[in-house]
């Protein structure tokens, strides 16, 4: 799909005002100067040639560990294949075919054989099963001990986790109604979800004014009202602004650039 044939959403929309309010944000804009710092620190490490004995050990004693991890890794899953049985195999079939979860299958099962106690048990241990699922993914990728999964070789992976803390999983028998129907109706639950990471959602209020014309504004602080009026008279004719607006949108921007944008904001 090309990038103009995208159907742009709220959520983009919201995303590209807080990336501008970002850039000129004085908190976040500290922790970027400080991410630079550190990153001309990991350059000016240099290449393996010229790191000290100590740095390259610890480097190869990694590079001899990871291979053999991912190996031990690729030789579990081929075990697991080789351990499928007959009767695994099907159910994969049926999966595929169906839409059918594990859960999903016993409940039919037990339904097919008439057996309500087995009803009653799968929806007991299961809940009620839904066409969409929520997950926890920091929960389950991040702090359980699982063991069943390599995104911890991969940094963006898991800077990915927590930047999306939770996902949905859509059946393949989906409509777009049942996936809105279900968001709908546990919007409580996943807020309560989003809350373990970010206390409140994030709130963009439209601007007003245009970005360059606020920064304009705001570059000219040092100036009298009446001379920034001008300049504005000359660069955006139709700005509409009064002398006495000048100071008023100065202050807002002062304080919308020094407002906390965290995850705790």
């Amino acid at each position: 799909m090309k990038k103009d044939d995208r159907k742009q959403t709220q959520g983009s929309k919201k995303l590209a005002m807080y990336f501008s309010d970002l850039v000129r944000n004085a908190n976040f804009v500290r922790k970027l100067k400080q991410l630079s710092k550190l990153n001309k620190d990991e350059e000016r490490i240099g290449y393996y040639k010229d790191w000290t004995p100590e740095q390259q050990k610890e480097h190869d004693d990694a590079n001899d560990e990871i291979p053999r991890i991912i190996k031990d890794f690729e030789k579990v899953k081929r075990r697991c294949r080789k351990m499928d049985s007959k009767a695994f195999k099907k159910r994969l079939e049926i999966a595929q075919e169906y839409g059918l979860d594990l859960y999903m299958l016993q409940m039919v099962e037990a339904m097919f054989a008439g057996d309500q106690k087995r009803v009653k048990d799968v929806d007991f241990r299961c809940g009620p099963l839904e066409i969409c699922c929520l997950n926890d993914r920091q929960y389950e990728q991040l702090y359980e001990d699982h063991g069943n999964d390599l995104m911890w070789l991969w940094g963006d992976r898991r800077m990915e986790i927590v930047a999306f803390p939770i996902s949905m999983s859509i059946n393949v028998n989906a409509s777009k109604r049942d996936v809105l129907d279900y968001i709908e109706k546990n919007w409580q639950k996943i807020e309560v979800m989003l809350s373990e990471s970010r206390e409140k959602p994030l709130r963009i209020k439209k601007r007003k004014f245009s970005q360059a014309l606020i920064d304009f504004v705001y570059d000219k602080q040092g100036l009298k009202s009446k001379d920034i009026v001008k300049m504005l008279d000359e660069k955006f004719p139709m700005h509409g602004l009064a002398y006495f607006e000048i100071n008023k949108l100065i202050s807002e921007e002062k304080k919308r650039r020094n407002r906390d944008l965290s995850n705790y904001a």
